[in-house]
């Protein structure tokens, strides 16, 4: 797909090489007039805001798009988030996304196996329902201590 900066430029080639006009080189490329005689309008503010921009951005990293923006509207360098947005990106100052690394609160050692009964035991809070639909809460226990039990033949 070619876009309009190097449709301009293929008109001027065929402008000069083969004496046309102006209309009929743009009608032969489906390009507007009004395009190709467009100047674009560089505007100082922006030009401003840019490097303000990039300022911050270098000066405090964790800075994101509208913590910017506020700032540069503090400075009234900007009037609209639309603009600001689009120099954000144009510069790529967007923040790194970065997945946070769970780490471990305390120190994990591996549980040895009972190789006894009574060595360890577990517990659990199990809530009973009686007939009169009162649940009555009871610690329970009980021992991790598998025997091994010959299979039935």
């Amino acid at each position: 797909m070619v876009g309009p900066k190097q449709k301009r430029a293929i008109v001027d080639y065929l402008r000069d090489s083969y004496r046309t006009s102006c209309s009929r080189a743009c009608r032969v490329l489906d390009l507007q007039k009004a395009s190709f005689y467009y100047k674009k309008v560089v505007d100082d503010g922006e030009i401003k805001l840019r490097e303000r921009l990039k300022e911050l951005a270098d000066k405090h990293p964790g800075f994101g798009l509208r913590t910017l923006h506020e700032i540069a509207k503090r400075e009234e360098l900007v009037v609209n988030h639309k603009r600001t947005e689009r120099i954000y990106k144009e510069e790529k100052l967007s923040l790194r996304l970065k997945k946070k690394n769970k780490r471990a609160r305390h120190l994990r050692v591996a549980q040895v196996p009972p190789d006894a009964p009574l060595k360890t035991w577990s517990m659990d809070f199990v809530k009973k329902f009686q007939h009169t639909f009162r649940g009555a809460l009871r610690f329970s226990r009980w021992k991790n201590y598998i025997l091994k039990v010959s299979p039935i033949i």
